[in-house]
């Protein structure tokens, strides 16, 4: 799963979200607890079905409505970020909040931070061009990592 640093454990990213979950207003139930657990323990993307079908057969520890509110609260204070495809579902990773984007291999599905950008000056002449004011960007890579690159050979 993707990370800033490596004293950004799964654990610590675990606690952290709930208590930015509390800071928020929102009560952290059994259901939400169930899904930052698994959300935690999760070593890559994931889409939100995976989510729902692993937490129901944990005997419908959470709701379908609860975990996709979750998962929107989530991505909106920055504890996920999504990640496009051209399939019919998006799925998640696991991200500390602020501006950051991401490498995604094509084969095995990781997820990678780029945490330095400059996307906004490399274009600001031909945004100038257009009179074009930005309010944000979303910059996703596709690729293959070294671990799948390396099993290729």
């Amino acid at each position: 799963m993707a990370h800033a640093s490596s004293d950004q454990t799964p654990a610590t990213w675990r606690h952290s979200a709930e208590v930015a979950l509390r800071a928020a207003g929102l009560r952290c139930t059994f259901p939400r607890r169930a899904i930052l657990d698994w959300i935690a323990a999760a070593t890559g993307p994931f889409t939100a079905e995976q989510l729902v079908a692993a937490l129901e057969a944990q005997h419908g520890s959470s709701s379908r409505a609860t975990i996709y509110r979750l998962l929107d609260w989530l991505q909106s204070a920055g504890w996920l970020t999504r990640i496009y495809s051209d399939g019919t579902q998006h799925a998640y990773a696991r991200f500390w909040p602020g501006h950051h984007h991401t490498a995604v291999c094509v084969r095995c599905g990781s997820a990678a931070v780029i945490s330095e950008c400059h996307v906004e000056e490399s274009i600001r002449p031909a945004l100038a061009a257009l009179d074009f004011e930005i309010h944000g960007h979303v910059l996703e890579l596709y690729g293959v990592c070294t671990n799948c690159r390396t099993r290729a050979d």
